[in-house]
């Protein structure tokens, strides 16, 4: 039967095997968001392209900080994942000649106590690292997500500016096409008008009249006059 200072031990080194898995599953963690991040990152730049360079009639002030603060959390989310990530120095249990000295001279109870010492130990610090870490994935995951959001505003923005600025070019170039059928319709009605605005090749045209010295003269009288004379003739 299991005395109660076994029992201590046994609960202390769960705990400890218990803080380890917490540590490498941190470490999991982190290194997933890390690539996530590479990715938005890539997919970041390639929309800076269409937000900023193919879009730059369609910006402003607003959406230029928008770009910038989103780009800023990237970068520091990315910096937070990767100081979780770093190189840490992290207890364990030991294995030395003292370790052997105490199996030799000691009893299994006070081995028991003793190891139980160290492993409260390992525990605590490892606690301090632990909370580092998930105290970085934390600021890492937040800005992230504020990151993000920036993304989704500032690209729903710039998409709606594009629409209605396209919206109403194509009412204006709609208006200007209906000016100009309204215009060539009018030249065509003015080119009918003319052509049909031409004079009658074959009326019957008036015979001339005489005078002298300003004086009309009657041309009917003098034919009657010349016919009785030819008359008188004959």
């Amino acid at each position: 039967m299991k005395n109660k200072w076994t029992l201590l031990y046994e609960y202390s080194k769960d705990l400890f095997d218990k803080e380890v898995d917490r540590f490498k599953r941190l470490d999991d963690k982190a290194n997933n968001q890390l690539r996530f991040t590479y990715i938005l990152l890539t997919i970041y730049i390639a929309l800076l392209k269409v937000i900023i360079i193919d879009n730059t009639s369609h910006i402003n002030i607003f959406i230029l900080i928008f770009v910038l603060l989103s780009f800023i959390f990237l970068l520091v989310a990315w910096l937070f994942y990767f100081l979780s990530l770093k190189l840490t120095t992290v207890p364990k249990l030991p294995l030395t000649d003292d370790i052997l000295a105490l199996f030799k001279d000691k009893e299994i109870i006070t081995i028991e106590f003793a190891l139980h010492g160290s492993i409260k130990k390992a525990i605590y610090e490892y606690d301090i690292i632990i909370l580092k870490k998930a105290k970085n994935l934390r600021y890492g995951y937040n800005l992230t997500i504020l990151s993000v959001l920036f993304i989704i505003v500032t690209t729903g923005v710039i998409s709606y500016n594009y629409f209605e600025s396209n919206h109403i070019n194509f009412k204006k170039e709609l208006k200007m096409s209906d000016k100009k059928t309204e215009e060539n319709n009018n030249s065509q009605a003015d080119s009918s008008q003319a052509q049909n605005n031409q004079p009658d090749f074959n009326v019957d045209i008036p015979d001339i009249q005489y005078s002298t010295e300003g004086y009309e003269v009657d041309t009917t009288k003098y034919q009657k006059l010349i016919e009785e004379e030819t008359n008188k003739t004959k």
